[in-house]
């Protein structure tokens, strides 16, 4: 229920729009409720909400059947008159809105009761310390005419305090349960009037209206209207309803005409025309709507690549707008061909348009020709640098064959020769004959001194290679000498 209003020879009630589907076998505990107010489920028009089965409208004896198809399309139904409210969307109504409406409307049930199970005995509830909107509907539903009274207490406000009679005690259905409830501590708790507070203007009209009165301004929503900015459409407690003095009275207040709006949708990866269809479906306009190129090799040219804002988003369409990045370049071009495998000659012939520049390497394990190239195939180029990179196996080296002549050395004379320096006394110099294979042998032996050379031949060898060396006395002197 949004509202119950009573006037002296009207009576409305207003319903939230119905949502979700109808039930066809509503819950029993619900029916029961139903039952216990005076209702058959057929006149009861009941929806599945999440988890939850709400009613959304009821017609009482005297307002005649509701029509389910008005329900459906978001009507009102109206109770012990003809006069029908318009809805009001649910998320508008604060916290304070929702007390006032609870007490009306458990009010209103009260009467049902009373009037129909009046001679019947039930038990007072253990109610004290609950909310007291929510001990009126438990008092309501067991046929109790509940009479609530605020007390200013500290505790938070709203809770129960007392009842009259105690809880436990046996009455008749129909009979009265006086319910204290906490109030601030600075309301008097006596009752006053509610004035007429829809229709006037926030914050001026309003707080004229209630200048120096007993109620005062209390929580403020705003909801947008065909009504001009600051009206209000609606007050927690209707006009001429009695509260607790030094109450406040929560507005429901209008933000003025609703502005259009619209939810981007997804347009990254798409091809720019199709983007451009989806935001003009979307309520966007060609003025809207911003284009930037850019350059990228992964998507094809004409790619939407990102959105601002983000998709998801909720935009007013008035004066609204979003860029697009889009990929530049031809949305026709073909992506960039595989040279791998190709030679450099087939591969630059293909490259028409771009400048090629071509890396040797020389690896025996891999096939001659194109093996890499940068940018890599698929890319969506058609123009610009394209460097490859190219095989050139290295060539064996051949095996060589040779024609090998071996000769029978002959024999000959080796000669040698030393210079013995002046000054050294008479010696015996000594002259040895070393082979390739290391033999040594004594070739020749004499008495010197300085000044004198020592030499001679070794006769009639036929070692390729002989080294000559001399001792003075068994001291080597000079170097060893070489003879072929």
């Amino acid at each position: 229920v949004y509202d119950v209003v009573s006037r002296p020879g009207a009576h409305y009630v207003a319903w939230y729009p119905p949502q979700g589907p109808a039930l066809q076998s509503p819950e029993e505990e619900l029916l029961e409720a139903l039952s216990q107010a005076g209702f058959a489920a057929d006149q009861a028009d009941i929806r599945r909400s999440g988890r939850r089965s709400q009613i959304h409208g009821l017609a009482w004896a005297d307002a005649g059947q509701f029509s389910a198809g008005e329900a459906a399309t978001g009507g009102a139904f109206a109770a012990a008159g003809t006069k029908r409210s318009s809805t009001i969307p649910q998320a508008a109504v604060t916290n304070g809105l929702a007390f006032g409406i609870l007490l009306l409307a458990a009010l209103t049930l009260l009467v049902a009761n009373w009037q129909r199970s009046r001679s019947m005995q039930v038990a007072v509830p253990q109610l004290v310390g609950q909310q007291v909107e929510d001990a009126l509907v438990r008092l309501a539903g067991i046929g109790l005419q509940p009479e609530p009274v605020a007390t200013p207490s500290a505790q938070p406000t709203g809770t129960v305090l007392s009842l009259e009679p105690i809880p436990g005690d046996s009455i008749a259905r129909g009979s009265s349960v006086l319910i204290s409830f906490a109030a601030p501590q600075g309301s008097s708790g006596t009752p006053v009037q509610v004035p007429q507070l829809t229709g006037l203007t926030w914050p001026d009209g309003v707080n004229g209206r209630l200048a120096g009165g007993p109620v005062t301004a209390g929580s403020i929503a705003w909801l947008p209207s065909g009504l001009p900015e600051g009206t209000v459409l609606a007050q927690s407690a209707p006009a001429g309803t009695t509260v607790p003095s030094g109450s406040s009275i929560g507005l429901l207040v209008s933000s003025g005409a609703p502005v259009a709006t619209t939810q981007l949708p997804d347009l990254a990866g798409l091809p720019l025309q199709e983007a451009l269809e989806l935001a003009l479906a979307a309520g966007l306009s060609e003025a809207q709507l911003s284009i930037t190129m850019v350059d990228d090799m992964e998507l094809r040219p004409g790619t939407v690549l990102a959105q601002e804002p983000a998709a998801g988003e909720t935009i007013a369409l008035d004066g609204a707008g979003i860029e697009l990045d889009v990929v530049a370049g031809d949305p026709d071009m073909l992506p960039l061909p595989s040279f791998v495998g190709l030679t450099p000659e087939r591969a630059r012939s293909l490259a028409t348009g771009f400048n090629v520049t071509v890396t040797e390497v020389s690896d025996a394990n891999r096939p001659a020709g194109v093996i890499s190239q940068d940018p890599a195939a698929g890319s969506w180029v058609d123009s610009g640098d394209l460097h490859l990179t190219v095989n050139v196996p290295p060539r064996p080296i051949p095996q060589p064959n040779p024609d090998i002549d071996i000769f029978t050395p002959e024999a000959r004379d080796l000669a040698y020769r030393w210079y013995i320096e002046p000054g050294i006394p008479q010696v015996i110099a000594r002259v040895y004959a070393i082979s390739l294979s290391g033999q040594e042998m004594l070739v020749a032996q004499e008495q010197v001194q300085g000044g004198e050379w020592v030499e001679g031949t070794f006769n009639d060898t036929s070692e390729p290679l002989v080294t000559f060396r001399l001792t003075l006395n068994g001291d080597p002197y000079g170097e060893p000498q070489q003879a072929r």
